[in-house]
């Protein structure tokens, strides 16, 4: 992963805490989505899911390629091709 990719995982990881704790987003309910090339592949990375805003580390958000092509440990939220769609 680049130094640019950590930033960008980390800066998700805030967002998405900062939701939770507004109201706009509770538990594992909702979702964070950026986009993020890796390789030359656009691409985004999203939350995982099933997994809350309290317990989400850098490292858990999953990278999915515009080309379909998935890498992490979790499997990315089940409403990730509308993150696509509109990314």
């Amino acid at each position: 992963m680049s130094d640019d990719e950590n930033m960008l995982r980390d800066q998700a990881v805030q967002a998405i805490r900062k939701l939770d704790a507004l109201g706009l987003n509770r538990g594992s309910t909702g979702n964070l989505s950026l986009r993020c090339a890796r390789g030359g592949v656009d691409g985004m990375l999203i939350t995982p899911t099933g997994m809350g805003a309290d317990d989400l580390r850098a490292q858990d958000m999953v990278w999915v390629g515009f080309d379909g092509t998935v890498q992490g440990d979790w499997l990315p939220s089940s409403e990730w091709h509308f993150h696509q769609a509109i990314l």
